[in-house]
């Protein structure tokens, strides 16, 4: 029919593209569930499944689905390990299950694709604090730091630095 959106065996790149950035948009505005029908529909075909994945692990992190979440993101980073938002998600859901060693090790392979990624130092540094790996933590949020300035604004909130608040060197680095 005219004016009606292909099949979802039917996708084209431009509709791909579309559904995509209709699903960040909802996303944008925390409609988490519009979203998910974005990427479930996106799922449903071979071009929009990279597409899907992402969106599809984001939606469920959100929605804390952590361990849901987990194979999508994995399969997604299979295809594009460049991506530093899945990266990102991955670690923020291993945390979340309980394996901070997978998420320490997940932000060391993101800062192996891009050295620079200041959020992946910050994550890494906040994972090394929850591990008590207080040298190594120091160094990366340092480094994040650099990268970034503006993660400055995170630390007072961020939870996982709180048995290092009063650390000489974690002073110096924060500023505080």
């Amino acid at each position: 029919m005219v004016g009606q959106d292909p099949g979802p065996a039917d996708l084209n790149p431009a509709l791909v593209i579309r559904l995509a950035t209709e699903a960040a948009g909802f996303l944008e505005f925390d409609l988490v569930d519009r979203a998910l029908a974005r990427a479930d529909r996106l799922l449903a075909t071979q071009a929009g499944r990279l597409a899907g994945l992402a969106l599809k692990g984001e939606c469920l992190r959100r929605r804390e689905r952590h361990e849901e979440a987990l194979p999508l993101l994995r399969e997604a980073l299979a295809q594009s390990p460049e991506d530093e938002s899945l990266w990102i998600n991955l670690g923020w859901c291993l945390k979340r299950t309980g394996r901070l060693a997978e998420a320490v090790e997940a932000m060391e392979d993101l800062l192996e694709q891009l050295p620079g990624s200041a959020l992946g130092h910050y994550n890494l540094s906040c994972y090394l604090a929850l591990a008590g790996e207080r040298e190594r933590c120091l160094a990366e949020l340092e480094r994040a730091l650099e990268l970034d300035g503006s993660l400055r604004g995170q630390i007072p909130g961020e939870s996982d630095f709180d048995t290092l608040r009063e650390d000489p060197g974690f002073r110096r680095i924060t500023g505080s």
